[in-house]
């Protein structure tokens, strides 16, 4: 009997000291402790200080970081990422699904970015530098091009838009314009020079032709308002190979028509309300 007492007491004893013990680890905890196997937590687990993670974690539920959240490796999201703050991305990330700036916010690209599928930028697109396109470049709206441009391939703008170039442009190799041509009252069109003497100068020889076999190749010289009482007619300014300056206009009240002779040729004859004199047109 007095065996059995000292049993029970003994193990008393080893129990209550197992107890303190535990006790006294899970207070020491509060300043260092090591787990050696899993740790499962069925409430909440608070920890004040800092957290080192050697396995990484792994979190089944929606997760929120309330101060700074720093990765000095890859980012990576399986889905939307959305950033409510500024960002900085100093290293190499990863985005699977939906990169999404809230708006209002700027990112800055220090790297800059390399798109490999179609993307659309809502708002304005600005560009600092140069920008270049392999391929076509279609501007839907309005577009202001302020520093050097260069496009490889097609240029074009939607029909409805004007595209204005206050610098000019230059063409290097053969240019269709389908629709009409315009110069501004204050300029002027040149054709093989660069010191045009009037509205139209053209340096070299003219052709007027038509491939049509049912019309006509008409060239109309007028001025003034044939229908109003301004009724001025048109007039040809030609300089004869000794340096003559002749002038060619209709008249209505012209001579009759007269006999000429071109030397060996042999004569010809001059047509009614047209004349030809010495002069310059007025």
């Amino acid at each position: 009997m007095t065996t059995h007492k000292k049993f029970f007491a003994s193990r008393q004893a080893g129990a209550a000291a197992f107890a303190a013990g535990l006790i006294l680890a899970v207070t020491g905890s509060v300043f260092a402790s090591s787990i050696g196997t899993n740790l499962s937590i069925d409430g909440t687990g608070t920890v004040t200080g800092l957290s080192t993670l050697t396995g990484g974690y792994l979190s089944s539920a929606s997760s929120t970081v309330v101060g700074s959240f720093t990765a000095t490796g890859g980012l990576s999201a399986s889905s939307s990422l959305a950033v409510l703050g500024p960002s900085m991305l100093s290293a190499s990330s990863t985005v699977n699904g939906t990169f999404v700036v809230v708006s209002g916010n700027l990112t800055t690209l220090g790297g800059g970015f390399l798109s490999q599928a179609s993307s659309t930028v809502v708002g304005s697109f600005t560009a600092t530098g140069a920008l270049s396109a392999s391929s076509t470049l279609a501007v839907l709206g309005a577009s202001m091009l302020s520093g050097s441009s260069t496009v490889d391939s097609t240029f074009v703008i939607t029909a409805g838009n004007l595209g204005t170039f206050k610098g000019g442009f230059l063409s290097q190799a053969s240019s269709t314009v389908d629709g009409n041509f315009s110069v501004g009252n204050a300029g002027r069109l040149t054709v093989g020079t660069t010191t045009p003497g009037s509205t139209l100068s053209v340096a070299g020889s003219i052709m007027v032709a038509t491939s049509s076999a049912t019309a006509t190749t008409t060239v109309s010289i007028s001025s003034g308002d044939p229908a109003g009482t301004n009724r001025v007619g048109g007039c040809i300014n030609l300089r004869a190979t000794d340096g003559t300056m002749l002038r060619i206009y209709a008249t209505s009240s012209p001579t009759a028509a007269q006999a000429y002779t071109n030397g060996s040729v042999g004569q010809g004859r001059g047509f009614e309300k047209l004349v030809v004199e010495a002069g310059s047109c007025q």
